[in-house]
């Protein structure tokens, strides 16, 4: 079910959509879960963040991360 309202989401979004800042603080304040002081400071970095920069960063990480064992691994294979 989340899956199909996200790829509902993604399929309509506009680039207003993705330039949007939304209150990140406000909306974690609904989930019990998140609403606490540890969870916040966690992630209070990433409050009036561009939704398209909000969406885009943990594929950007994924991918660095990849590049660093790629950059690792060459240079072992240099080494040998």
């Amino acid at each position: 079910m989340l899956r199909d309202s996200i790829d509902v989401w993604a399929t309509t979004a506009t680039n207003g959509d993705l330039d949007r800042v939304p209150s990140l603080r406000e909306v974690n304040q609904v989930h019990p879960r998140y609403a606490t002081a540890g969870a916040w400071v966690e992630i209070e970095a990433l409050e009036g963040l561009p939704a398209g920069q909000f969406l885009a960063r943990p594929c950007v990480g994924h991918v660095r991360v990849h590049m660093g064992e790629m950059e690792t691994l060459c240079a072992a294979m240099r080494r040998d």
